[in-house]
């Protein structure tokens, strides 16, 4: 139905701003199942691109003090 919210919408614009409006929007967007996935997919490839960052510079680390051990006697 067209308008069914718009006075609910219209008291919210009033009491609150435009940013009232847009927090509105975005928990109704954030109730979508879409939406959901996309954000756990989003946060799950951050949480591993971190990962496997923070392992490479802990691989390079030891890989330096390997290579800078005691000085070879001839």
């Amino acid at each position: 139905m067209i308008g069914f919210n718009q006075s609910e919408e219209r008291q919210l614009g009033i009491l609150y701003g435009k940013q009232g409006e847009l927090i509105e929007d975005l928990t109704k967007s954030l109730k979508r199942p879409g939406t959901q996935a996309m954000l756990i997919g989003v946060i799950a490839a951050a949480a591993a691109a971190g990962s496997f960052y923070f392992a490479h510079i802990l691989d390079a680390e030891a890989q330096d003090a390997a290579n800078a051990g005691p000085p070879a006697v001839k």
